[in-house]
């Protein structure tokens, strides 16, 4: 079922540059005033990556965004307004919201009912970037889950995800709740895993912490194959213990982290054994217990080193000198 044919990435890095050109030349500023690349305490960026971003040859990232908005004196509501139709682009999402559900909950006909009504009765253009996402979203969704090929359209699907998480996402999650009946196939758990990280990178720690807690209990709970629990487990336990840390939980942060390499070990799984020991050492390094934290530094540096992941292995060497003062040798 496709809605929309030929959707571009690219088109919508291009109207983002362009929205950001049109609000800098509103307020009378150049580029290197907009990108501060004069100002040492206050740089964003060069001048040519902020033309590039305006040319839309390169994407606007959320930190580059940030930056050019506080100079601009402008809200990311206010930004996306002008980038999407405002109210319109809303009422949109919040009735997406719904399709998004219907999905989570199983009922696929009611999901592709309600997307043709929405689809047709729109109010909004659908060319705008974050409809084109959303409906993105609806196939890809669709594609992973009922698509033939498991890992199929995995990206697309994050990326659109990650656009358009803050309208459908925030205050209509029952998303979460759902994995606990078990039912899930493993496509199901990278998309809450995705969703999780989302809220982590916009600062919603404790949603974060309640998805990834779910999803804990039941990979453990629940009988699933085998695929699904060993791949998502030590995943899911990784990204938990780091929210955990960040949230200053140091204890279970550690408890977590200890909890997938078990995991790991029973089942002879190993692919992020590194990122374990990593989590862990973090969090045991903030209670205090140095000398494991030292110790599990080093495990996270030759976990990575074995597995041939040599530039994840130096930088947890970088990290944990200029960050822990742990030097491996």
């Amino acid at each position: 079922m496709d809605f929309v044919n030929d959707v571009s990435h690219v088109e919508i890095t291009t109207i983002y540059g362009i929205t950001l050109k049109m609000l800098r030349e509103e307020k009378r500023l150049t580029q290197s005033q907009l990108c501060k690349a004069d100002d040492p305490h206050n740089y964003i960026c060069s001048v040519r990556t902020l033309s590039r971003i305006e040319k839309g040859e390169i994407p606007l990232s959320d930190k580059y965004l940030s930056g050019f908005l506080s100079v601009l004196g402008i809200s990311h509501t206010d930004f996306y307004y002008e980038v999407d139709g405002g109210k319109k682009t809303t009422l949109f999402l919040n009735a997406f919201s719904d399709v998004w559900d219907l999905l989570f909950k199983k009922k696929r006909s009611e999901a592709k009912a309600k997307m043709k009504s929405l689809i047709a009765d729109a109010v909004i253009d659908l060319e705008k970037p974050l409809i084109k996402q959303a409906i993105m979203l609806y196939e890809y969704r669709e594609k992973a889950e009922y698509g033939d090929d498991d890992t199929d359209c995995m990206e697309e699907l994050c990326m659109a995800l990650s656009l358009t998480s803050a309208y459908i996402v925030a205050g209509n999650e029952i998303a979460f709740a759902q994995v606990a009946s078990g039912t899930f196939k493993l496509n199901e758990y990278r998309i809450m895993n995705v969703i999780a990280s989302e809220k982590v990178r916009k600062g919603d720690m404790a949603t974060s912490v309640e998805i990834f807690k779910a999803l804990k209990e039941s990979l453990e709970n629940k009988t699933l194959p085998s695929e699904i629990r060993n791949k998502m487990l030590p995943t899911i336990c990784y990204n938990l213990a780091d929210a955990l840390t960040d949230r200053g939980e140091y204890k279970e942060a550690a408890k977590i982290s200890e909890a997938g390499l078990s995991h790991g070990k029973k089942v002879g799984s190993h692919r992020i054994d590194g990122l374990l020991y990593y989590s862990m050492a973090k969090a045991q390094y903030f209670l205090d217990e140095k000398d494991k934290a030292a110790g599990n530094f080093k495990s996270s540096y030759y976990s990575h080193k074995v597995q041939g992941k040599d530039e994840m292995a130096e930088m947890v060497k970088k990290f944990a000198l200029e960050k822990y003062d742990v030097n491996i040798e």
